[in-house]
């Protein structure tokens, strides 16, 4: 049988064929290779072991039901090389949620919420005493203009809505806040373009119906307007918003969104509710450049308590810059946490009667690392004894360019117990590539967690059966990238770059490795091989920031390995390089 190896559709499906069968091996970021072959679609076996998701998953957010929680979060994982806001692929940013048990444990794995064109983004979260309501924004035709959508979760974290709810849509960018009265959602918008620019709220009730479509203006548009959140205490409504002039104010509503007398100043807009009053955080860097953590409450019918400093007496506070500080109530005291760059995520409890239990903060993953910590959220509950439960976008497993969803518990006596991720799925699979030696076929491709990347290949039949339950590891590191296979009718070559170098490994048809640590072969990267009558000839780019120049090189052999040529682009250019025998 005479087989030949051809790409199609760019770099994700490859085809191989011969008088009777066709061979479709596609690999992307579906968690899992498929094999199409006479017999149907496959997936093939084994590399799926959960680990935290490859691509960036961030801006949690967390809310407490009677018994559990549920974390969500934006997730790029089905398209972790394309950054906001999407660019090439026509989608981006999806969202995930996570439900947790009492106790913090996940129940299951993470879920899929919302998975559409473009970024869906900042998601929000509460719990309406029956229901979560998730509400997050996306494109509605173009980049430019938005619409907000939501859906709700049972308990269970069963979805209620097949289709989602469709709350309010602008032209142009917009922020929102959600919040519930306990048996309404209330969700609070500000779009950013000339005649939008008010606040206005959406009523949506427990059966998922938009009460007022188009919103009920809460505050009319101002220059100096930036910033806001809806909070409810006592069956009522309270809006914060920022004032560039004159600093936060805060306006009462009814159920109904009619104004409760008028508005008046208060210290932040980041406000918690326990039902019945509210508590507000900020943070402060003084003239001296020292960081401060405040907290306050404030009564239903904003009258402000003593201001408590929780953290800062004089000596920097290592907090993220600009500070954010937020809130959370459990049946018994006041939690307020921020992030810092050395203790990670941190907690002060303060009780009803405004007494500071834990001054200057706890960690609540002691064994986070250095610098670990961003965006986070908290949800307070009375169950199991109180305490909180924490979310948090974490750099330790895939730095900075890959954040993982991490969760923590502290129980009502300040006993913090140990992060965990819990933006979870089975490896992303890419850049494959395949040769053929007779009636067999070996497939490399990438394999990839947070942190965790290897380059492993797999034998097939002819029918695209696996012929092993586990593929075998070529290369594993941070560095590695572009597999590319050849055979010449001996043996298999597996090059791909390293840094700035291709480097590669001889397999025989049966699996075994012929060199035991990789062969330098040249620098550069982006490599393709092909085989030819025991020759192996490799191509690559090397790129510079000279124009466009050929360097040919004459061929020789080198453990069969042919030198190399190398065309060198500019360093902005994109080059991608195949070969065939």
């Amino acid at each position: 049988m005479a087989w030949t190896k051809g790409i199609a559709m760019s770099t994700r499906i490859l085809i191989a064929s011969c008088a009777t069968i066709i061979l479709i091996v596609v690999l992307g970021t579906l968690h899992g290779s498929l094999a199409v072959a006479s017999t149907g679609v496959q997936l093939l076996p084994g590399d799926s072991a959960l680990g935290s998701a490859h691509g960036t998953q961030d801006v949690p957010v967390i809310a407490a039901s009677d018994n559990g929680f549920l974390a969500v979060w934006q997730d790029l994982r089905v398209s972790p090389f394309v950054g906001p806001p999407f660019s090439t692929e026509g989608r981006g940013f999806n969202i995930y949620a996570q439900r947790l048990d009492s106790g913090g444990a996940a129940v299951g794995r993470p879920f899929l919420i919302a998975r559409k064109f473009g970024d869906q983004t900042s998601p929000k979260v509460t719990w309406n005493g029956q229901n979560w309501l998730v509400i997050w924004g996306g494109p509605n035709s173009t980049l430019w203009n938005h619409k907000i959508e939501g859906v709700r979760i049972a308990a269970d974290g069963s979805i209620l809505d097949q289709a989602p709810i469709s709350i309010h849509n602008t032209g142009s960018k917009a922020y929102f806040s959600l919040t519930s009265n306990g048996s309404e959602w209330l969700v609070a918008v500000q779009a950013t373009s000339s005649g939008e620019a008010d606040i206005r709220a959406v009523r949506i009730s427990a059966a998922g119906t938009v009460l007022n479509p188009g919103g009920t203006q809460l505050r009319a548009a101002t220059n100096s307007l930036y910033g806001f959140t809806i909070a409810s205490a006592q069956g009522e409504y309270l809006l914060a918003w920022s004032n560039s002039s004159t600093g936060p104010f805060g306006q009462r509503f009814d159920a109904s969104l009619s104004a409760i007398f008028g508005s008046f100043p208060l210290n932040s807009i980041n406000v918690a509710s326990n039902g019945l009053v509210y508590f507000l955080t900020w943070t402060i860097n003084d003239t001296y450049w020292d960081d401060f953590v405040y907290g306050q409450q404030v009564s239903v019918e904003g009258v402000p308590g003593p201001v408590l400093t929780l953290a800062g007496s004089g000596g920097a506070l290592p907090l993220w810059n600009p500070g954010f500080s937020t809130g959370a109530w459990d049946g018994s005291n006041w939690w307020v946490t921020w992030a810092e760059r050395t203790r990670g995520l941190v907690y002060v409890r303060v009780t009803p009667a405004n007494v500071v239990l834990d001054f200057g903060g706890q960690p609540v993953d002691p064994g986070a690392p250095l610098d670990a910590v961003l965006a986070h959220s908290v949800a307070g509950a009375s169950f199991n004894g109180g305490g909180i439960q924490a979310v948090w976008a974490d750099s330790r497993e895939g730095g900075r360019s890959s954040l993982d969803i991490y969760t923590g518990k502290v129980s009502s006596t300040a006993v913090a117990g140990v992060g965990s991720s819990i933006s979870t799925a089975a490896r992303s699979q890419f850049s494959p590539d395949f040769a053929v030696a007779g009636t067999e076929v070996m497939m490399v491709y990438l394999s990839e967690h947070s942190g965790v990347r290897e380059i492993l290949a797999r034998r097939l039949d002819e029918d695209g059966n696996a012929l092993t339950a586990e593929p075998f590891q070529i290369a594993s590191g941070t560095a590695i990238g572009n597999p590319r296979i050849g055979f010449d009718g001996t043996r298999y070559l597996v090059v791909w770059s390293e840094g700035d170098n291709v480097v590669g490994k001889r397999i025989t048809p049966a699996g075994v490795f012929i060199d035991t640590t990789p062969l330098s072969i040249m620098p550069g990267g982006s490599p393709d091989v092909a085989g030819l009558n025991g020759t192996f000839l490799v191509v690559n780019t090397n790129a510079t920031i000279s124009a466009h120049f050929v360097d040919p090189f004459r061929c020789g052999s080198m453990a069969r390995l042919v030198c190399r040529w190398i065309q060198r682009p500019c360093l902005w250019d994109s080059i991608s390089l195949a070969i065939h025998a």
